[in-house]
């Protein structure tokens, strides 16, 4: 997020915060191009875990089930697990 790499939204901007602010809409793009990819990819495997997820709905998907153990894009210390993850089972 901008607001943390900036450090506080009353410092001052550089030249590497308009940097980046110049790249927001190809990063945007690479990340919905990436999630688009995982969603064709995963699409039959989330879809059961979904249906199988017996607590909220939203904890159905998370970022260490998707990107540690289905796609295994991440390195699992690079992405905590959280409580959901403590209580899946395995499909």
């Amino acid at each position: 997020d901008f607001d943390d790499i900036r450090g506080h939204k009353s410092s001052s901007l550089t030249s590497e915060h308009f940097q980046l602010l110049g790249t927001s809409d190809a990063a945007r793009d690479e990340v919905h191009r990436t999630c688009r990819t995982l969603t064709r990819a995963f699409r039959a495997t989330m879809i059961d875990k979904v249906a199988a997820h017996k607590t909220r709905i939203y904890g159905a998907i998370t970022d260490y089930w998707l990107c540690v153990r289905q796609a295994q894009l991440c390195k699992a210390e690079d992405v905590p697990p959280g409580g959901d993850d403590d209580e899946e089972e395995e499909l």
